[in-house]
């Protein structure tokens, strides 16, 4: 679930840049471990001394010998397979301990949250990604907040300025309705579909529209006539295109059915992905609307304090990074490599005698903590109690506020509750470590020791009672 790259240098201890053996096949680590044997060789002599000669136990460092030579003696070859791309790196000369070890806990550890997404009945994380549904809509959202997000899609076709158009409409006609009491903002903010909530029937004011050529001065009604159909046949698909780029999918039809995965998902069924997209465009005309009409009756302040509002919001939300690029998958990474990283290290304190279960329970748990199954695991149910979480405040602002999604004034509270759980989130899954931890040394019992217990443990209980007075 981590970095392809990543892992598989991890498996292979080499650097990328370099040519040749791993560093389980160099004499250096062959060195590290004889140290090792040395060392545990002279432990179980002092031990047998220690014990008043009853023996001295050889078989250990015989067991530990045996199980080096398994594990780090034949390689193997690897494939790693990223869990979201699909993408296969294969990998040589990879000790067969690690790669066995390796190839349990991946498929185990991958198989058990499988199992639990369906049991959760959540959009999974292990094919779309943690938390893929609240991050698809805070794309959308960010690829909608101004002229710059926009991108090409401003002017579809040469000489167009879709903006510059949707601004004028919103001064000139739309605004004028609300003035002289045909509609109130209420009902603008509250209207769910983009070709209703900015409309205007009224044919006695003008206004200008720049979509292509030279721009065109019409009554409000032929002239949301010429906005709509515009809207719909040039600058929907290259609203498609430009969020296809953002979101690095491979055709503009992708980003339509994963939006409108996404608002099924949190949402619920019923919300056209199209309607959201457009709508989330709309904002931002409707806004800059508002101030092109504050300044041209000379309400200054009102238009600067308004245009000052949209732009400190705009700016939090360019500040929004992806949270699986920007926490979830780093961390996945590092502790994913870690694993395998710190395996060779292991080895060398094998052949070192134990002198209680408790000792070898504090040897072992930090090598299983760092289990990246766990952390899967972990993450499924973080992820279950985002979407379940978000999902129940938008239910409450639909049947509740009597709030219609994709309305204005929903979208205006739907980003307060993308951020606060896409925050919410972070926080979780950078502590997905910690609680992988806890459930390790709280949940899961040690296996039996290795060596065996020392004389005093062995003994205590056939110690001869004290002699009678």
């Amino acid at each position: 679930m981590g970095d392809l790259l990543h892992r598989g240098l991890g498996l292979s201890g080499r650097h990328p840049q370099r040519r040749g053996q791993a560093i389980t096949g160099t004499g250096d680590f062959r060195q590290l471990a004889g140290v090792g044997f040395l060392i545990g060789v002279l432990l179980v002599l002092f031990q047998g001394i220690l014990q008043g000669g009853k023996g001295i136990r050889f078989q250990n460092v015989l067991v530990a010998w045996l199980l080096y030579a398994l594990m780090f003696g034949p390689t193997a070859r690897v494939a790693i397979e990223d869990a979201y791309s699909g993408a296969v790196r294969v990998v040589d000369n990879v000790p067969l301990g690690p790669a066995a070890v390796g190839s349990l806990m991946s498929n185990v550890g991958y198989g058990v949250s499988r199992l639990f997404e369906q049991a959760f009945s959540t959009p999974a994380m292990t094919d779309t990604g943690f938390a893929d549904p609240l991050q698809t809509l805070m794309s959308v959202r960010k690829g909608t907040l101004s002229r710059i997000a926009l991108g090409s899609a401003n002017s579809p076709t040469p000489g167009a300025d879709i903006e510059r158009s949707f601004i004028n409409y919103v001064a000139d006609c739309t605004l004028y309705d609300v003035d002289i009491g045909n509609r109130s903002i209420d009902d603008i903010l509250r209207d769910p579909s983009w070709d209703t909530a900015l409309r205007s029937d009224l044919n006695v004011p003008t206004t200008e529209l720049v979509l292509g050529g030279d721009p065109q001065l019409l009554p409000c009604d032929a002239a949301w006539t010429a906005l709509s159909d515009y809207t719909t046949v040039e600058f929907y698909p290259a609203l498609l295109s430009n969020l296809q780029a953002q979101m690095r999918l491979s055709a503009p039809g992708d980003v339509t059915n994963k939006v409108q995965f996404a608002l099924d998902a949190i949402a619920g069924a019923g919300v056209d992905a199209q309607n959201y997209m457009v709508m989330t465009a709309m904002i931002g005309f409707l806004e800059k609307g508002i101030v092109q009409t504050h300044e041209n009756i000379g309400q200054w302040e009102l238009a600067a304090t308004t245009e000052q509002a949209a732009q400190q919001r705009n700016a939090q939300w360019a500040a929004e990074q992806t949270l699986f690029t920007r926490i979830v998958r780093p961390m996945m990474t590092f502790f994913e490599g870690l694993i395998f990283a710190i395996t060779p290290l292991a080895w060398p304190s094998l052949p070192r005698p134990g002198s209680s279960r408790d000792r070898h329970d504090r040897q072992v748990p930090p090598i299983r903590a760092v289990d990246p199954a766990l952390d899967a695991d972990c993450l499924a149910i973080i992820n279950l109690y985002l979407h379940m979480a978000i999902a129940g405040d938008m239910d409450a602002l639909q049947n509740t506020a009597n709030l219609t999604v994709p309305s204005i004034l929903s979208l205006y509270k739907l980003d307060f509750l993308l951020q606060d759980y896409l925050a919410t989130g972070g926080m979780l899954a950078a502590s997905t470590p910690a609680i992988s931890l806890m459930r390790q040394s709280t949940a899961v019992p040690s296996p039996p020791p290795i060596w065996p217990a020392d004389s005093r443990v062995a003994t205590s209980s056939t110690r001869r009672s004290p002699p009678r007075m």
